[in-house]
């Protein structure tokens, strides 16, 4: 798909003593009921690291620090292609509400695999179930 249809998104990958904090999409939402990273499409002119911060406060009403940037990845959807950019996080201050979403968990690392996320999200599903800690 071409550069100009592409949708570029940042998520934060908030890991915490072996759990990763995981979002459940709203039922009217695209990709309806599925479970995803916080995070959210980039804005013109605005940088991955400031969309990543800026949507989890707005998502979840808490402040990150993000610390490690992995490669962005990009997926082909019918309709759309969408570049990830992906962060490991950790939280700074604020208390977890879970805004425009139906639910938040703290989830095992190790469960992953068992929740459904949309397709773009698999390579990182891998990496972060592979990882120690």
């Amino acid at each position: 798909m071409k550069v100009e249809n592409r949708v570029e998104v940042a998520i934060v990958m908030i890991v915490r003593g072996g759990r990763v904090l995981i979002r459940r999409r709203l039922p009217d939402a695209p990709f309806a009921s599925y479970w995803e990273f916080p995070g959210g499409k980039c804005e013109a002119g605005e940088s991955p690291e400031s969309c990543a911060a800026r949507e989890v406060r707005e998502e979840l009403s808490v402040d990150v620090k993000l610390t490690q940037r992995w490669a962005p990845l990009d997926h082909d959807y019918p309709d759309r292609c969408v570049r990830l950019h992906p962060f490991l996080g950790t939280i700074l201050s604020g208390v977890l509400r879970p805004l425009g979403c139906s639910e938040i968990r703290w989830v095992d690392k190790s469960a992953l695999p068992s929740y459904s996320f949309p397709e773009a999200n698999l390579p990182l599903l891998c990496r972060l179930w592979r990882q120690n800690g």
